[in-house]
């Protein structure tokens, strides 16, 4: 092969390489569902990189666990533990790489490295590991991973290639979450408004919402009680969704499911530095409903103290 035709051949190399930018870009910019652009994109960057799998998580920021969206090529033991035990920001490797906001690139025995703290994973045989943090407006979103079990050797211009990848790849699940929250909540408006949404025939439940409607625009907390399953929760969104505060934030909490440490930051925040592991300041959950409505769902969990 002559100079001429090596430099031609590079040239196309390095087109192919650079491709794979562009395929993202229309791959995150043709969508606003979330379930298509995980699986495109994953598709597309294990192809790409010529890896034997990969994971895509993405952080839920009510409770900060890492929530795998999209994964190809994993034992069946990990994907179970993966969904039903996720780990939370600042856990395991994934939640490290989500904390610190720095990629991790294991070139050989990933699975011995001992960040790796879930036991499952070892059973994965994972021999080339790359962790990348999914960013988006200086946030992280999620993490992307990438393994092989065989022996390894990444291509700089590759990795150079997906990191740059994973800046639209980010954008695009930040804009594919705001648009499920906006098109949730839409829709719970949509139901509720004038309780529409509500059917019922029964005198007692017809009783229930004469006097729901005499409280709308109340601005004292209103106890709303009655067994599970009976829609406790519905009545408050009712409440809110029909009031003055309708274009305010609703949370909903349930206080049964975190223990009273845990509680406690949530509903009233903390900062940076407080105990281990707060490497930011976290707004409390009151704060963020300010002028809104908190709903606080199973209230007689809660600790007399709290």
């Amino acid at each position: 092969m002559n100079e001429k035709d090596t430099v031609s051949a590079q040239l196309e190399q390095q087109n192919k390489k650079l491709s794979i930018l562009y395929e993202i870009a229309l791959t995150v910019g043709k969508s606003l569902d979330l379930k298509t652009i995980r699986d495109d994109v994953r598709d597309k960057v294990i192809t790409f990189m010529g890896v034997d799998a990969g994971v895509i998580y993405v952080i839920n920021e009510d409770t900060l666990e890492m929530v795998p969206v999209a994964f190809r090529n994993l034992i069946e033991a990990v994907v179970k533990d993966l969904c039903q035990n996720k780990v939370k920001v600042g856990e395991c490797m994934c939640g490290s790489i989500a904390q610190c906001d720095k990629e991790v690139i294991i070139l050989e025995k990933a699975s011995l490295d001992p960040r790796f703290t879930r036991g499952v994973l070892k059973s994965e045989n994972m021999d080339f590991y790359a962790g990348l943090p999914l960013k988006a407006r200086n946030k992280v979103v999620g993490v992307l991973c990438v393994i092989t079990h065989a022996p390894y050797t990444p291509d700089k211009e590759r990795l150079d290639i997906l990191r740059a990848a994973t800046q639209p790849i980010g954008l695009a699940i930040e804009n594919a979450l705001i648009y499920e929250t906006v098109r949730r909540e839409a829709d719970v408006r949509s139901r509720l408004l004038n309780f529409e949404g509500i059917i019922t025939s029964s005198p007692k439940m017809l009783s229930v919402l004469d006097l729901v409607r005499k409280i709308l625009d109340v601005p004292s907390s209103i106890l709303i009680y009655g067994e599970s399953g009976t829609g406790k929760e519905l009545i408050a969104r009712a409440i809110h969704f029909n009031s003055v505060r309708k274009d305010k934030p609703f949370i909903a909490v349930n206080c049964a499911a975190l223990n009273e440490n845990l509680l406690e930051s949530e509903l009233f925040g903390y900062v940076r530095g407080a105990f281990t592991g707060a490497s930011v300041d976290r707004k409390g959950l009151f704060e963020a409903a300010a002028t809104g409505t908190i709903f606080l769902d199973e209230v007689e969990a809660m600790s007399k103290n709290l």
